[in-house]
Formats: structure tokens, sequence, C-alpha cells
């Protein structure tokens, strides 16, 4: 017991490190930040690739027409159900002005995306040409996309065709709800 006491209340003066070491230990340190920023870029990487591949399939998978915008109104997004409600394939309409295609920019639909864009959620109603030649009534809900920091980057219309009596298709007794006096 004396003896650790002892020894323990030796003043020891610290000796200054070998330069080849003190090199050593910092090139392992900054290349094992190299590694870990690579693997954070590379996860992130991963991570937004996962989310551009749901994205893609929410929206071609939608039976809405989806159709996006950037902040300069050019396409930058349009799914199937828009190819078959206006006849425009998606490689010809991309990156494109809205303003180019005559036929699906009504007014209306060209008004609420421009709100949209300034971040006001908007509902149009607007007439289009059908592939098949007769008008097509439709209601686009409009929404501004926003980035990451919140800022308005874009906007995205979710299109619909509406009946005759003006109103959206409803499929009756699709949906149950039931409720239990529990």
């Amino acid at each position: 017991m004396w003896a650790a006491w002892h020894f323990s209340s030796i003043p020891v003066e610290p000796s200054p490190l070998n330069p080849v070491i003190l090199f050593s230990i910092s090139a392992i340190f900054l290349i094992s930040i190299a590694f870990v920023q690579r693997q954070r870029a590379q996860s992130a990487s991963a991570r937004l690739d996962r989310e551009r591949q749901l994205s893609r399939r929410l929206r071609d998978g939608s039976a809405s027409g989806v159709l996006m915008v950037d902040t300069a109104s050019r396409l930058t997004g349009w799914n199937p159900a828009m190819e078959q409600f206006t006849g425009i394939s998606e490689r010809k309409a991309l990156r494109r002005g809205l303003s180019e295609f005559p036929a699906i920019a009504a007014p209306d639909l060209t008004d609420s995306l421009q709100m949209a864009l300034q971040g006001v959620e908007m509902i149009a109603e607007f007439t289009v040409p059908s592939p098949a030649g007769a008008p097509m009534r439709l209601c686009a809900y409009s929404s501004p996309i926003r980035d990451e920091r919140g800022r308005v980057s874009g906007a995205v219309a979710i299109i619909n065709p509406l009946h005759a009596a003006g109103r959206l298709p409803v499929r009756r007794g699709a949906a149950r709800l039931e409720v239990s006096a529990a």
C-alpha cells in the first residue's frame, strides 16, 4: 500500500512527443475524418436516391394526373395519367414551359400554379381538349413544393377529371366505417 502511494506521488516530467509519432497520429486522425465524411456523403446520396425512387413510384402510380413545375414554370414532372389526359408524352413535356402547350395551359391552371409558386395552395377547374377530341373538365389542386429550408422551389398540381355534374368521381361503397360502442 505504501509503495503504491510512494510511486504515485513521484513527479513525472512530461517528455516531448517524437515528431514522427505526432505526424502519424495526425495523419490517422485526418484519414479517419475523411472516411467518416465519405461514408456520410454516400449515405446521404443513397438516401436521396431512395427518396427519388419513391417519389417517382408515387407520381407514376397515381391515377390522378400529376404535373410539377420549377420556379421558372418549366415542367419537371409529368406522370402517365397526364399523358392519358392530354395525349402529350412525358419526354415531350419535360423541361418545357407550360405555356408551350396551349391545349393544357388553361388560365385557371396556370394561375393556380403561379399562386402555388408564391406559397399559396389553390384549387382550379378548367376545360381542355381530350385526346379523343371532346372537351374534358378537370380539377387541379396546386400546392407549393418546398426545399429543406422551407423556401418554395416549385409547384405540383394534382389533376382529376370532373363528371358532367361538375363533381369529382366518387366510388361509393369502397370503404366502410364501423363504429363500436365499446
